[in-house]
């Protein structure tokens, strides 16, 4: 094959690993989408319009883990749902999160909720707070270990996501 060939058969390469990547970035964004008001949904399927979302925040291996009690109402049983390390939670809604940690000292807080609670292992704390109307709310995310710059990349937040937005 000429140069030419070389050159036109590596560029049609080119062209179609970059429009593979286009499709596989929408597909994941929309699928991130469909992800996030999945959570909203089941939340709203386990506990109604009226009481209190009850939720678990785990500190280990410096990360939060997020879940919510299956339906036997239990944390820390077979039925839990792992919600990952970010909560995403509906509008006005009553929550009560359990904060924990299983290994470290970290500290959780986000000013505009007023939340400020430190997770001790084997000392479990719980916080009470109502959801605002829509918005993404950072958590600072401090372990006690003094060294924040190894988790300078990690940024856990709650975000809240109205009925509207979850299917635009």
């Amino acid at each position: 094959m000429s140069r030419n060939g070389r050159a036109a058969t590596f560029l049609r390469a080119q062209q179609r690993f970059c429009k593979t990547v286009l499709v596989c970035a929408g597909c994941m964004a929309m699928v991130a989408g469909c992800h996030r008001a999945s959570e909203t949904d089941l939340l709203l399927a386990r506990f109604g319009n009226q009481s209190p979302i009850r939720l678990r925040a785990n500190g280990f291996e410096y990360r939060w883990h997020f879940s919510l009690p299956g339906p036997d109402g239990q944390f820390e049983t077979s039925d839990d749902d792992l919600l990952g390390d970010s909560l995403v939670l509906p509008p006005s809604r009553p929550v009560v999160l359990l904060i924990e940690s299983g290994d470290y000292v970290y500290t959780f807080r986000q000013q505009t909720l007023q939340i400020n609670q430190m997770a001790v292992p084997d000392i479990p704390a719980e916080v009470m707070f109502t959801t605002p109307e829509s918005g993404s709310y950072p958590i600072e995310f401090s372990p006690m270990c003094g060294f924040l710059f190894l988790h300078e990349n990690y940024h856990p937040a709650i975000e809240i996501i109205g009925h509207e937005e979850k299917h635009e």
